[in-house]
């Protein structure tokens, strides 16, 4: 497995965290207090994301996976960020 698709296969992994917290949030409106580590781990998994994405884009000669997970992990790191920050300020 190239290193751009392993970067991407950690990015789509992470927004895949991000869609399942989006369901649930839909169906309870406050989660209770465990379900406020989710956003922390999709944080972390985005961040994991963008070290091995910058690995991918310097040292693998094919691309294309790389910037694809690029293209992902720019919306899902500022969501992620997002909803960790409102995690973090709730009651």
């Amino acid at each position: 497995m190239t290193p751009g698709a392993r970067a991407l296969l950690v990015v789509v992994g992470s927004a895949l965290v991000g869609a399942l917290y989006f369901a649930y949030l839909r169906s309870e409106a406050f989660p209770p207090d465990i379900v406020r580590v989710v956003p922390l781990l999709w944080l972390a998994g985005s961040a994991v994301g963008w070290i091995l994405l910058v690995g991918a884009l310097r040292f693998d000669t094919r691309k294309l996976a790389a910037l694809a997970a690029l293209l992902l992990n720019v919306p899902n790191t500022l969501l992620a960020g997002i909803f960790s920050l409102a995690a973090l300020m709730a009651d």
